[in-house]
């Protein structure tokens, strides 16, 4: 049985774009309507990486994971870019 908390659940989308292509695949993603940010995930803040949020009202499935890699990488297929998926992940609200 779900929460109400459990409806602000986010699937996360990691990926890792071809040199100096972070931006580009931003613009894209956001054109398409999915939310995206460039983050930095070492100390030193080198290798940034494109973090796509996807809305889940539950904790994410094989499914859920599956289709939300799909449907990123294809956005940015679709226009000839490329970004290899370095992993995904679960963000619940806090509280």
């Amino acid at each position: 049985m779900g929460t109400g908390a459990s409806e602000d659940c986010r699937l996360t989308v990691v990926l890792a774009t071809e040199s100096e292509q972070e931006h580009r695949c931003l613009r894209v993603l956001r054109e398409a309507g999915l939310d995206a940010a460039i983050e930095r995930v070492t100390p030193t803040g080198e290798d940034p990486v494109v973090v796509v949020t996807l809305p889940c009202g539950h904790r994410p499935t094989a499914v859920d994971v599956s289709a939300a890699t799909a449907r990123v990488t294809g956005e940015l297929l679709a226009v000839g870019l490329h970004a290899e998926v370095r992993g995904t992940g679960f963000r619940s609200p806090a509280g």
